[in-house]
Order: structure tokens, then C-alpha cells, then sequence
């Protein structure tokens, strides 16, 4: 979800991943009727025909990428990288940018000190004045949160799903409590 996120409302990242779970994801039968397949593995992922569903060519082959490096054991996903090296990493594997790389860490590593300074509602999260802040006036104001920065994104991103409205435009309209984690 991460990388189809990149440059897209989350809702539309949501539906592009419903597609690829429908197509590529192992049926389930199960009590819980929401829940119908199990996501695809990498090894499925990595060979997926994943602009057919709908997925812009630039991401398709990042999500390839990603999935085949995790599949052929070059990238693993147990945060035992540094921040530096799991971010240099990401981004050399795949056409990742550095705040989905940051966003990637902080959520599969578990970095708590992760900071994707260039995400849109982060900058304007801390807004004083309704203009985004720019990505160095972010990183500037998160130094003293330091080595936690990861939990203070958190924190903005939950604070913009209130009922205000400039929060539900930053949004695209509608906002579903569970949507925070969707963001980057």
C-alpha cells in the first residue's frame, strides 16, 4: 500500500490494492465474509501484470522490484538495517522516493526515528498559517523529537483526521478512522 500511496489519495490506493489482492491473492474460505483472499506473496507479486489492473508503470515496477528483492532474499523486512541503510536500500532496489522510503521504515522496520518530512499532510499538519511548511522548515521543527520522530508523524497524521474541515479537504472528502496508517 505504501508505494501505490506515493502520489495518490489513499482511497485510490485502497482500490488499486483491492485489485491486486482480487487477482493475485489466494482465495479464503472463511467465517469472516470481509475477509476473501490473503494478499499475494512476492514471488506472485514480483511477476504480477500489475499495470493491467490499473497501476501507473512507474509504481508497478517499484512494487515488482520491492517484491523481488524480498523474494530472492536481497531485502529483508526485520529491521535489523540502520535507518540510513534501510532507506538507501529502498530506494536503490526500487524507484522509491526518500519519504516513501522513510514511510517504509517506519512502519515494516519499526524505525521510530523514520521521518518522511515531504508528505503533504505532514507539512501541512503544522501549518500556522494554512501553507504547507516546506520538507527543511519539517525537519527543522522535528530535530527535537529525536529519535522519535516517527511517533510525532503518527501524531500529526491522527491529529488532521478530526471533523475539521480543512483536515477533511487535505483528505479528499471522506475520512475512515482507520485510514492514518494509509497515508504515505
Amino acid at each position: 500500500m505504501m508505494l501505490l500511496n506515493q502520489n495518490t489519495s489513499p482511497g485510490d490506493a485502497s482500490e488499486l490494492m483491492d485489485r491486486i489482492v482480487d487477482k493475485y491473492g489466494k482465495e479464503l474460505c472463511t467465517s469472516q465474509l470481509s475477509l476473501t483472499h490473503s494478499f499475494p506473496t512476492p514471488a506472485v507479486l514480483s511477476g504480477a501484470r500489475l499495470e493491467a489492473l490499473g497501476v501507473p508503470k512507474r509504481r508497478a515496477r517499484s512494487v515488482q522490484a520491492l517484491a523481488k528483492a524480498v523474494h530472492e532474499g536481497a531485502l529483508r523486512l526485520d529491521g535489523a538495517a540502520s535507518l540510513d541503510a534501510a532507506v538507501e536500500g529502498l530506494r536503490s532496489m526500487a524507484d522509491v522516493s526518500t519519504t516513501t522510503a522513510h514511510y517504509i521504515a517506519m512502519r515494516v522496520y519499526r524505525e521510530p526515528d523514520a521521518f518522511p518530512s515531504n508528505n503533504p499532510w505532514l507539512r501541512q499538519a503544522l501549518s500556522p498559517n494554512g501553507a504547507p511548511l516546506s520538507s527543511v522548515e519539517l525537519e527543522s521543527h522535528a530535530e527535537a523529537w529525536r529519535p522519535w520522530r516517527a511517533y510525532g508523524a503518527m501524531y500529526l497524521w491522527a491529529s488532521l483526521l478530526s471533523d475539521d474541515p480543512r483536515a477533511m479537504a487535505l483528505w479528499g472528502g471522506a475520512v475512515e478512522a482507520s485510514s492514518a496508517d494509509q497515508v504515505a
